[in-house]
C-alpha cells in the first residue's frame, strides 16, 4: 500500500508551525522593543524625527506578523493537526474504483480537500482526500484497495486485473 501519511511528515509541519510562529512573533515583539526604545531615548530636539521612525517600524513589523502567521503558520497548524489526528485514528478498508474530484474545498480553520468517490457493485461512497496529496492518486477509474480515517483516504493500493 502507498502510504499518504507519516510520522516524519508530521513533524516536518509541526516544526514549520513552530518557527514560522516563532518568526512573526519575534517581528512583532522585536517592533514593539524598537519603538519603546525610540520613546525612551525621545528629546525636544529628536521627538518628531523618533515619533516617525515609530510609526514607521510599528508599521511594518504589523505588516510582517500578519502574513507571517495567517500565510505561513495557519496552514501548517491546520496541517499538523489534521496529520496527527489522522494519524491516530482507526483504520478502516474498502475496495472499489476511484474518481477524484478535481476541484478542491478549502475547510474553515483546517485543510484543502477533495472530495473521492468510491463505487463498489453500484454503491457510492463519499471520502475525502487532502488536496495536497491529490496528484499521488492514481488515474481515475482505477480499481483500488483504500485504508480511510475519518473518511479520509489515508493509503491506496490499485488493484490487479487478475485478482478481480
Amino acid at each position: 500500500m502507498t502510504e499518504l501519511y507519516s510520522p516524519e511528515e508530521e513533524r516536518r509541519f509541526r516544526r514549520r508551525d513552530r518557527i514560522s510562529r516563532a518568526t512573526a512573533w519575534t517581528v512583532l515583539l522585536g517592533g514593539l522593543g524598537a519603538c519603546v526604545w525610540m520613546c525612551c531615548h525621545a528629546r525636544t530636539g529628536n521627538a518628531g524625527q523618533l515619533l516617525k521612525a515609530s510609526i514607521l517600524v510599528s508599521t511594518l513589523a504589523g505588516w510582517v506578523f500578519a502574513p507571517l502567521l495567517i500565510c505561513a503558520a495557519g496552514p501548517a497548524r491546520a496541517e499538523y493537526r489534521h496529520i496527527a489526528g489522522i494519524l491516530a485514528g482507526q483504520p478502516e478498508a474498502c475496495e472499489g474504483t476511484l474518481t477524484v474530484e478535481k476541484e478542491s474545498m478549502c475547510l474553515p480553520r483546517s485543510i484543502a480537500v477533495r472530495r473521492a468517490l468510491l463505487t463498489e457493485n453500484g454503491e457510492t461512497t463519499a471520502l475525502s482526500l487532502n488536496a495536497r496529496l491529490a496528484r499521488r492518486m492514481p488515474p481515475d477509474g482505477t480499481r483500488v484497495r483504500v485504508r480511510t480515517v475519518r473518511r479520509y483516504i489515508t493509503a491506496f493500493e490499485v488493484c490487479d486485473e487478475e485478482s478481480i
